[in-house]
């Protein structure tokens, strides 16, 4: 019996529930939703989702702190510049204008990090990890499901719709579909069979979300994540052809999937065009969609010119009209750039030292470490490496399940690693 179990379980349950409920901002025009508002957008039923995620993550970090006294904390470079991500925001809310909107995302940030921390303090190295990381491909194959029977229950009359799949919007549950591919993967050839049934069912689930999506960013991040995982994966595993040929296999089916979609019925008055429409035309769209996104750079550039220490956390959407550039916008649609505006330089430069220290512990040691070890770390770093992608151009961390799940991975991501947690995890 794995010691840790209990924390992982919890934990594993916290990445599932954000991964599924986690897709809406909170923002206070949502209202309604009724009992379904955790998925819906309704702002007191967010916090509700938000409080029984805490109550989960600090728990068990609580739990443990009491029960052990020699615990696995990341590297004093990992834990200094996690303290900056969240701090330096802090400070920027206490002198900005905005504190009202900043708790909220505040309160998001410190819960991603205790994912983070919880992660390190918890999965050891045998089952704990796998049990995590399958919890998030397992919700985000849920998502791709629902997502699934969203678009088949709407092409009979607007075959080129976009799924949302109880997200915010197409762009965002791209994201989490984009993420949790490479994991996918990882999971679908692993020796463990719940692993591999997870992977196997929520890898298609992913691939034919994220097709059903038509976001062109969220299709690049997605393939910059299939290529991360095709090199690490030749570079620490040197995989023979059938593992190859099962990847292969897993990624037309999703493809396969999607082709499946769109043979449903469609009204003789639908729009015409396949579901990929969006993709493969539209370029006026494409180039007014870019142009708008290279003003909310120029802004969030100038913005951070005028108030270099930060405007306050969730302060964007009230600030981004001021450069006269672009109308009220809610994000900067990239998470480089807003969490310079909202957290500060200095919290981008936390943010930086994070990513940088944390690749460094992900890519050293590889051939101290098991074949097992090292499949699931390509996953992990794949996703990772998806995400951080996708973050150019997309405000990913505005959506509390995108949040969780990074930095969930993160943490798994050190205790997989063969330097990434001192003392070394005994399990």
């Amino acid at each position: 019996m794995n010691r840790s179990r209990p924390e992982v379980l919890v934990l594993a349950l916290a990445v599932f529930l954000a991964v599924i409920g986690g897709g809406q901002p909170l923002l206070e025009s949502f209202s309604g939703g009724g009992p379904l508002g955790i998925f819906l957008g309704d702002a007191a039923l967010i916090r509700t989702h938000r409080a029984l995620l805490g109550l989960l993550v600090f728990g068990g970090i609580a739990w443990m702190i009491y029960r052990d006294r020699a615990l696995s904390t990341p590297r004093p470079i990992i834990q200094l510049a996690l303290i900056g991500t969240v701090a330096f925001p802090a400070f920027s809310m206490m002198a900005g204008r905005y504190r009202a909107a900043g708790v909220d995302e505040l309160l998001n940030l410190i819960l991603c990090a205790g994912c983070l921390l919880l992660a390190g303090l918890a999965a050891g190295r045998k089952s704990g990890p796998w049990i995590i990381v399958g919890a998030a491909v397992a919700g985000a194959g849920i998502v791709g499901l629902r997502g699934l029977f969203e678009y088949l229950s709407i092409r009979s009359v607007e075959p080129t719709y976009r799924i949302f799949a109880g997200w915010s919007n197409p762009n965002a549950v791209a994201g989490l579909y984009l993420a949790c591919l490479p994991a996918a993967l990882a999971l679908s050839v692993s020796d463990r069979r719940s692993a591999r049934i997870v992977g196997l069912i929520a890898g298609p689930m992913c691939l034919c979300g994220l097709l059903l999506t038509q976001s062109k960013g969220g299709l690049l991040a997605g393939v910059i994540g299939l290529v991360a995982f095709a090199v690490v994966a030749a570079i620490w595993l040197r995989p023979k052809l059938p593992t190859w040929g099962a990847w292969a296999a897993l990624l037309a089916l999703g493809g396969g999937l999607f082709g499946f979609t769109q043979f449903a019925p469609v009204d003789s008055n639908a729009a015409a065009g396949p579901g990929l429409n969006r993709i493969v035309g539209a370029t006026g769209e494409a180039e007014q969609s870019g142009g708008f996104r290279l003003l909310l750079w120029q802004t969030s550039v100038r913005l951070i010119a005028e108030q270099p220490w930060g405007w306050g956390p969730g302060s964007f959407r009230f600030i981004s009209a001021k450069p006269g550039l672009v109308t009220q916008t809610v994000t900067a649609h990239q998470n480089w750039l807003q969490t310079a505006v909202e957290g500060g330089l200095a919290a981008l430069i936390s943010l930086l030292i994070l990513a940088g220290a944390w690749f460094k512990c992900a890519f050293t040691g590889a051939r101290a470490m098991t074949d097992e070890q090292n499949l699931l770390r390509a996953g992990i770093v794949a996703s990772v490496v998806a995400i951080g992608a996708h973050g150019f151009i997309e405000s990913s961390f505005a959506y509390l399940g995108m949040g969780v799940l990074t930095f969930t991975l993160l943490g798994i991501g050190l205790q997989v690693s063969s330097d990434g947690l001192s003392p070394e995890p005994r399990n």
